[in-house]
Formats: structure tokens, C-alpha cells, sequence
């Protein structure tokens, strides 16, 4: 496969793809969804994170946190496939694009949410980059929470219905918790090599028995929010569709803590990534059938 096109780390795309997606069911429950709007938000949350991969793969080569001893698949300017400097241009000329995408919202939306916009950006590039680097100081996972949840998602019903909805904030606080295990898994695996370049990850910092709890608390967190739509909001039965992953989301808990291998660390990584994408379809179809 084309080397940007690994670069992009097409499989984790979904964590960008989902809080749109979540909102718009929301939005098209309360007879609000706008699809162009929505088609802006999408292009500009896909972009966003396709902009943090590409910084992601350009620093950390840059800080030394990516060698032949990590765990997960190859990076593309660590392994020579991509020169750095074709990677720095790509972030900058990436930049300016999702930025022009992103002020297409202004035909929906006021131009206030142009600074929201502005903060993904930097958000995107500053989680490896800059004087103080998120990922190299514990917040990495915070940052996916907040800009792949609660950004994601009330922003995106926000521009398509011009108001806010506690609904959203419970949505957000599901897709949130859930993308931030993807962020994790990738900490828990790498934890040996990013103490060793001084990449300081929740992990390095408190240890795998502390990202384990976590891991398992943010499943925790994403099943309850369902019971919160349906007891708090008043949405139907349907809304309880996500609790037929508990015996999943257990699995994956207790599995984790048995992985000590490479190759059962990306395997981990891939089962993550799919509990939130049938988190997702059956937290939409909740939504949609409520």
C-alpha cells in the first residue's frame, strides 16, 4: 500500500468518523439533520486527525520516541518509506486545507466557531508537537476525550441546529471514553520505549496496572451512558442496545491484563477499535429507533 496512504492510519479513522456520525443521529432524532453541514463537519474531523497522524509520525521520528524496538506497525517516516521534510510539508499544506474545509461551516454557523476550529488544529499538531507536547506529558488521552468527544460531537450538533443539547454531552462522554482506550492501548503497549525517549504517557508515568483500571473504566463509563439517555432524557428501550457488549467490553478487560507479547498488543489494539465502532451502530440505532 501507497505510504501516505499508511500515514493516514486509515484503520483509526473511525474515531473521527464516529462523533459525527453520533451527533447526526441525535440531530435526525429531533428532526434537525442537516446533511450538509454534517458533510463539512465529517471532512473536517477526518482531516483534523489525518493532520495529528501526520505530525504524530514527523515528531515523535523527530524525538526519537519511534525505533525499530516499538511494538506497533511501522511508521512511515521512522522506516525511510516517507522523507521527513516531505512529512513537515505535508503537515503545513494539510493545515492550511482542513482550516479551509473547516471555515466552510461559517455558511451555517457564527463566526465565532472559527477559534473552535483554529484550537482542533493546534490541538491536532500540538498533541506531539511544540514546547509542551500533550502526548509527552500525560495528556494524551485527554486530548482524544475532549476533541474527539465532546468537540466532535456537540460542535458538530451545534452547526447543524445552531443550539446545544445535553444529549450531546452524554454521546460525546461515550464516543470520548471509548477513543481514548484506542490512545491507550497504543501507550500500554509502547510503555518500555516511550519511557525510554521520554515520552512521559499515563502509562510510563503510573504504570500498566494504572492504564488497565483506566481501560476498564472507560468501558464502564461508555456502557452507563446509555442508562443515563434512557433514565435522565426519556429515550426508549432501544437506547440500551450498547449494554450487549458488556460480555465483550469484560473480555477485553480481562484480556489485556494476560497480553505481554508484540503481536497480542495489536491485536488488543484491533479488537479496541472495533468495540467502538459496534458501540457506535448500536448507540446510533438506539438513538435513531427512540
Amino acid at each position: 500500500m501507497n505510504p501516505w496512504i499508511l500515514a493516514t492510519r486509515p484503520r483509526t479513522l473511525s474515531i473521527s468518523i464516529i462523533p459525527v456520525a453520533l451527533a447526526s443521529a441525535v440531530a435526525f432524532h429531533y428532526g434537525l439533520f442537516h446533511w450538509q453541514s454534517a458533510l463539512i463537519c465529517l471532512s473536517f474531523a477526518v482531516l483534523a486527525q489525518i493532520l495529528a497522524n501526520f505530525a504524530n509520525d514527523y515528531f515523535d521520528f523527530k524525538k526519537g520516541a519511534d525505533t525499530e524496538k516499538r511494538l506497533g506497525a511501522p511508521r512511515m517516516v521512522a522506516s525511510g518509506l516517507i522523507a521527513p521534510e516531505a512529512m513537515k510539508r505535508a503537515v503545513l499544506a494539510l493545515s492550511a486545507f482542513t482550516f479551509a474545509v473547516g471555515s466552510l461551516a461559517l455558511l451555517y454557523a457564527p463566526t465565532w466557531l472559527i477559534a473552535v476550529g483554529i484550537a482542533c488544529l493546534i490541538g491536532a499538531v500540538a498533541y506531539t508537537a511544540g514546547p509542551f507536547p500533550f502526548a509527552y506529558h500525560g495528556l494524551a488521552e485527554l486530548t482524544v476525550y475532549i476533541f474527539f468527544g465532546l468537540v466532535a460531537v456537540m460542535v458538530t450538533f451545534y452547526v447543524q441546529t445552531g443550539f446545544w443539547l445535553k444529549d450531546t454531552f452524554f454521546v460525546a462522554t461515550a464516543c470520548g471514553a471509548l477513543a481514548a482506550n484506542i490512545c491507550l492501548i497504543n501507550n500500554y503497549r509502547d510503555c518500555e520505549t516511550d519511557a525510554a525517549a521520554g515520552k512521559r504517557t499515563l502509562v510510563v508515568r503510573f504504570g500498566r496496572p494504572f492504564g488497565l483500571w483506566l481501560y476498564r473504566t472507560n468501558i464502564g463509563i461508555a456502557l452507563l451512558m446509555p442508562m443515563v439517555l434512557r433514565r435522565q432524557l426519556g429515550y426508549s428501550v432501544w437506547i440500551l442496545l450498547p449494554l450487549l457488549l458488556l460480555p465483550l467490553g469484560v473480555m477485553l478487560s480481562a484480556s489485556l491484563k494476560q497480553i505481554t507479547e508484540g503481536p497480542k498488543f495489536n491485536e488488543h489494539f484491533a479488537q479496541t477499535g472495533a468495540f467502538l465502532v459496534k458501540y457506535a451502530l448500536l448507540l446510533g440505532l438506539g438513538i435513531l429507533l427512540s
